[in-house]
């Protein structure tokens, strides 16, 4: 268990945390993830920051690990992520698009790629989707944690390669719901 991290605010660069990212390295972010890995930096469940402080994080990147929790979960996740955030830090958040799915299954059908989209891959037992956003369904439960400010995103930020750059592959329809939120 690592011990609790005390941040000096005031420290050029601050605190920023890469949630969930096991295998995605974003320059300048510690990484938080359940599994050990090269790139982690801390091995807990990114539903209980315990060793950061309140209000010592400066940024918080999440992709596609919040459907991973039970939907009635998800309100007491962000309420932790929102505790160690500071004061008007940012949230990026992306979480599969549940409203792209129903385009899509309305299109072809429930394919292999859609349920995989909704429910996870399920090749493990850390790979299952527990619940679904839209747009509407997420802005609503990150306002009700404490977050103001929500918008979309066409892309996350810092360019990285990971899920929040998924697309169907025979539309191209972006299969992802990327959002920001201020704490």
């Amino acid at each position: 268990m690592n011990p609790p991290v005390a941040v000096d605010k005031a420290a050029a660069g601050g605190l920023r945390l890469n949630l969930g990212g096991r295998s995605s390295v974003l320059p300048g972010f510690k990484t938080v993830d359940l599994k050990e890995g090269p790139t982690v930096d801390y091995v807990a469940d990114i539903s209980e920051l315990k060793m950061f402080e309140n209000g010592t994080v400066d940024e918080i990147y999440a992709s596609h690990c919040l459907e991973h929790f039970p939907h009635t979960h998800t309100l007491a996740v962000l309420k932790e992520w929102r505790r160690v955030l500071r004061d008007r830090a940012r949230c990026y958040i992306a979480v599969p698009d549940v409203d792209a799915a129903v385009r899509l299954i309305g299109k072809e059908g429930l394919t292999d790629f859609i349920r995989n989209l909704l429910w996870g891959d399920q090749e493990y037992v850390l790979a299952f989707h527990f619940t679904g956003f839209t747009f509407a369904s997420l802005a609503r439960i990150l306002t009700q944690a404490g977050f103001h400010d929500v918008k979309r995103l066409n892309d996350m930020p810092y360019g990285v390669v990971d899920c929040s750059k998924l697309v169907d592959n025979h539309y191209y329809i972006p299969i992802s719901l990327n959002v920001e939120a201020i704490a």
